[in-house]
Formats: C-alpha cells, structure tokens, sequence
C-alpha cells in the first residue's frame, strides 16, 4: 500500500507520500508543500512520481491493462476523482494504440 497524506501547518499545506516498506519502494520526491491544496492533477503528478506507480504495473503485470486495472484503487476523501484520474493515466500509458503501433513498427522492420 502507498499513500499521500496531508496536514496544515502554519501558512501552508504539508504533504508526504508513504508505503508500507518504510520508504522502500519510494524513488522520487517524496515531500511537498504548497499555500493552497493541490489541484487533482497535481496530487496525482506528486503520488506517481514519488511512487513509481507505472513503473511497478508494467513489472508486475507486463502491459496486461485489465490486470493492472484490477490491481490498484485510488481513494480521497477530498479529490472523488483521484481513482478515476489513475486510471485515465494508466490507460494513456498502456492503451493498446501504443501496442499497435509497436506491432506495425515491428513488421515494418
């Protein structure tokens, strides 16, 4: 499990993205701050890079999208479309366009 938390502090918004190995799966920036709440492309941008989300669907499941797909959930109470917004990026990172278009390159080779 990886999570984003939030707390205010004094003028500001903190944030940290966690997971339950202690940070062991973590590879980017992982603390943030900002003086208004993140929009949800923001938070979303923040989690991904902090957690190598695509990265980790790709190793486990080697562009299956609907077992990725099955894989995750994203739940907020404050952005209602944080799961729905994984998905999209995860379906823009797999969609099977890109698998197509690197058959087509493939037997054009």
């Amino acid at each position: 499990m990886t999570s984003a938390y939030a707390r205010r502090g004094e003028g500001c918004i903190h944030y940290r993205v966690v997971d339950e190995y202690g940070g062991d799966t973590l590879t980017g920036v992982t603390e943030r701050t900002s003086v208004k709440p993140l929009s949800l492309g923001e938070l979303c941008d923040f989690f991904i890079k902090a957690w190598p989300f695509i990265d980790v669907l790709q190793m486990n499941f080697e562009g299956d999208l609907t077992r990725m797909l099955g894989f995750f959930s994203g739940d907020s109470e404050f952005y209602a479309q944080f799961d729905e917004l994984l998905r999209e990026r995860v379906r823009a990172e797999f969609s099977p366009e890109d698998e197509e278009e690197e058959e087509e390159e493939d037997e054009v080779k």
